[in-house]
């Protein structure tokens, strides 16, 4: 698979990242998304000042004219309108702030990961949970967008999350799924072929049978497992009407593994 951006020069914060292997792209947040948010907060916090500024105005002209009664009147409501902006502003501003910088450099060995907090390495094989969630936005039956988030998440918790911020996002997320794929594929493995039933969200799997959701499912009684629309369903053989479970794949982490296992035994339909 080609990836558009594998041959961008990594910002300079990345210079210290040694042991990933070569490079395989670069990804940033957008400029526009910088841009609104840094140019909006200026405006917000700039129309707090004039908001303030005409409430001090105002008083001074009501109250020469009608007295001081007018003070509270005319003042406070300006101020409540300023203080808005200004916050509204001042949360604009540090979101610019904090995605300025932020960069993604994906590695044959891992990625590395740039925030206002610093620099963040993930080795393939330290991804312990990877979550993709993919929804398609209609109105009145018109496509208009999809929203990519993408979730890593290591054994001691530390989670690392990637969304439409990021140019390239559904490149970034697939490059991702495919490198973290064969070490969960093996931990999986591994662990079901020593007994162990594993739980993968709202799944929980053995070698003997598959739960959805507390319905359980033993392998040779399943006719079909798909992927459609954004669930994952089971189809029971020669069931009726409610013998079947569906669930949402954005639920299930470590997806790509979970279905290589499940189509060596019951094979999967997507579309």
């Amino acid at each position: 698979m080609h990836f558009q951006s594998s041959r961008a020069h990594s910002p300079t914060q990345f210079a210290s990242v040694y042991g990933l292997g070569s490079q395989l792209g670069v990804y940033r947040i957008g400029a526009a998304n910088r841009w609104v948010s840094a140019i909006l907060g200026v405006i917000l916090i700039g129309g707090a000042g004039l908001a303030a500024i005409y409430g001090v105005y105002d008083a001074f002209v009501q109250i020469a004219k009608h007295g001081p009664v007018m003070l509270s009147k005319t003042i406070i409501p300006s101020f409540i309108i300023a203080g808005l902006l200004l916050l509204f502003g001042v949360l604009t501003a540090v979101n610019a702030f904090l995605n300025w910088n932020k960069s993604v450099v994906v590695y044959e060995k891992g990625l590395a990961y740039s925030d206002a907090k610093g620099l963040q390495t993930w080795g393939w094989q330290e991804v312990e949970w990877f979550y993709a969630a993919i929804t398609k936005h209609y109105y009145n039956g018109i496509y208009t967008g999809t929203t990519y988030r993408y979730t890593l998440q290591n054994r001691d918790g530390l989670r690392l999350k990637l969304d439409n911020k990021f140019k390239q996002i559904e490149i970034l997320g697939r490059l991702i799924g495919q490198k973290v794929a064969p070490y969960q594929y093996d931990r999986l493995m591994q662990k079901l072929r020593g007994g162990q039933t594993v739980l993968l969200g709202p799944i929980a799997i053995n070698k003997d049978s598959i739960s959805v959701r507390k319905k359980t499912y033993l392998w040779d009684e399943i006719e079909q497992v798909s992927i459609q629309k954004g669930l994952m369903s089971i189809k029971k053989r020669a069931g009726g009407w409610f013998s079947g479970v569906s669930t949402p794949v954005s639920a299930i982490p470590n997806l790509d593994a979970l279905f290589a296992v499940v189509n060596q035994i019951v094979k999967v339909k997507t579309g």
